[in-house]
């Protein structure tokens, strides 16, 4: 759901672990949606998390999708597949952020 209600029902949450799937990630503009809708959701999940999965296959790395949700560092860990662009790699390791490939 989207909105001011899904929004004030996430105050109430926190999770220890958010597995969230994005239409991109950028080390320079970060994690985005092509769903402006979808942004503020997931930056309220980030928020109340302690530790951010991100979800990717290699088609969303080096990718700036619509709508932006937070800087790439807010994430703790992507998993990706063995397909993503080396170079994007390197610059999402050099953020501190921990790449799982499977």
């Amino acid at each position: 759901t989207y909105g001011t209600a899904a929004l004030k029902s996430l105050f109430e949450y926190h999770a220890d672990k958010l597995i969230l799937s994005v239409d991109g990630i950028d080390t320079e503009k970060g994690l985005s949606t092509f769903y402006f809708q979808e942004a503020d959701i997931c930056k309220k999940m980030i928020e109340q998390s302690k530790t951010i999965i991100i979800a990717a296959d290699y088609t969303k790395i080096g990718r700036v999708a619509f709508s932006s949700i937070t800087t790439a560092t807010a994430a703790d860990i992507i998993v990706t597949n063995k397909n993503s662009a080396p170079d994007e790699i390197s610059g999402l390791k050099a953020l501190g952020i921990k790449i799982v490939k499977v």
